[in-house]
């Protein structure tokens, strides 16, 4: 094969491979029905099937079959796997044959949502694919957003309603004159975490200036149309790392200093602050100063019931707390550990830091910027979720578009690198030059 031909063959391997140019149709329907709003649930006896948990009962079968068959397990599928089945034995501990609807729906919304990723989304274009269609989601949501949030009527939910019969309460909220909008979401908050938590995806895979400046004013004003301070947050600390990471892009072993001096800021606070790092980012990481107390509040009764039961959690029911606070639990990390104990969190934290490991590796080893930018997209989209996580529990809808996420990044870490692809291509310079390319065979013949 010729030099010439070597960038047709890269092209070919994301572009002409089959099942790697249209974004397939079981991710296309699986984000499809996120948008469906929950008043065309239905009861099957005292179980409710919502719209998304429909599709993944239905799904459940044909992606768990293709997703082992298709793709050999990897070390964050194991460890993935030990997470899922931990939440399944801590549930059934607890509750034993009263469990197994629970654990059924767990099952659908975390193993399901992280399988649709990680088995279908096989070549850089899918990815591209699914930035635009996500961006696009978040512009119409928040165009619809906007008569909602004016005129304090949901009719994304009222009129479905209408239709179906199927009543669900939505609190009315309102601040700054405005209601708080949740789109077809069930809660302002879901609106605004889906919403904010995608943001990099979209803008690190976008190379015009117009669609990127386009999308991030899309995406700033659903967000804010939520008036969720959590999503907010999250959509902050994304533009804080983009920018963070454009202005070291020259600097020399950025990561590790970054690692350094992050490790020393942990030590020093764990070491001269009364409060801690878990309070001061739950504390601080708010808007508000009486939500911030609340969440201190919330993480001392609760760290309190996760020591006493540190392997399997507690039921929420009986979380031992003043009876002037409410069941609400603002920090995902403390509500997984109070539901299915320490080893489920750290499972889960293990997973996604061995996907972060390899897609930092890959992105220093690749010479493909657009891998590099789908990669950096999901490294700080990873770091805002886990972060803001500390902040609200991932509830509803964003349960499964969180394991959703976790997939891609598992998916990612499947797609070829540049070095696989010059593997297979022999080279064939002109005779009597030296190519720089050491590991390469080399046949000096003129074409």
């Amino acid at each position: 094969m010729t030099v010439s031909n070597m960038g047709q063959s890269r092209a070919a391997l994301d572009s002409n491979a089959p099942n790697t140019v249209a974004l397939p149709v079981v991710v296309g329907l699986y984000l499809f029905v996120f948008l469906v709003p929950i008043e065309f649930s239905f009861y099957i006896g005292p179980l409710l099937v919502t719209p998304t948990r429909f599709f993944l009962i239905l799904a459940a079968g044909p992606v768990i079959f293709a997703s082992l068959s298709r793709h050999k397990l990897q070390s964050e599928d194991g460890f993935f796997i030990g997470f899922i089945l931990w939440v399944a034995m801590a549930y059934f501990y607890k509750r034993g044959a009263a469990g197994v609807e629970i654990v059924g729906q767990a099952f659908l919304e975390i193993a399901i949502s992280y399988c649709v990723a990680r088995t279908y989304l096989v070549g850089v274009d899918q990815f591209r694919k699914l930035a635009v269609v996500l961006s696009v989601t978040v512009a119409v949501l928040g165009i619809l957003a906007i008569p909602e949030g004016i005129s304090h009527y949901r009719f994304l939910h009222e009129v479905p309603e209408m239709l179906t019969g199927f009543y669900y309460y939505i609190s009315d909220d309102t601040r700054m004159g405005l209601l708080r909008s949740s789109s077809t979401f069930e809660h302002p908050i879901l609106f605004g975490l889906f919403c904010a938590s995608l943001f990099t995806f979209a803008w690190y895979t976008f190379t015009s200036t117009g669609a990127r400046i386009a999308h991030l004013v899309m995406t700033v004003m659903a967000t804010a149309l939520s008036l969720s301070s959590a999503a907010l947050l999250i959509l902050m600390m994304q533009f804080s790392l983009i920018i963070f990471e454009r202005l070291t892009r020259s600097f020399k072993q950025r990561t590790m200093v970054f690692g350094t001096l992050l490790v020393t800021a942990i030590v020093l606070i764990e070491s001269l602050s009364n409060r801690g790092v878990v309070k001061l980012i739950a504390g601080n990481l708010t808007f508000n100063p009486h939500t911030a107390y609340y969440r201190v509040l919330q993480w001392e009764h609760g760290i309190d019931d996760v020591e006493r039961h540190p392997f399997v959690g507690i039921n929420l029911e009986h979380w031992t707390k003043p009876f002037w606070m409410t069941d609400s639990i603002d920090n995902h990390w403390l509500f997984t550990a109070m539901n299915s104990g320490v080893p489920a969190v750290l499972a889960l934290w293990i997973v996604m830091g061995i996907i972060a490991v390899k897609l930092y590796k890959k992105k220093r080893r690749t010479a493909d910027e657009v891998r590099q930018r789908l990669y950096m997209a999901w490294l700080i989209g990873a770091a805002s979720l886990f972060l803001g996580a500390w902040t609200v529990t991932l509830f509803g809808k964003m349960l499964p578009i969180f394991m959703f996420f976790i997939g891609i990044g598992a998916a990612m870490t499947r797609l070829p690198e540049d070095e696989d692809v010059a593997d297979t291509i022999v080279l064939e310079p002109e005779a009597g030059t030296t190519s720089p390319y050491t590991r390469f065979a080399i046949t000096q013949k003129r074409a």
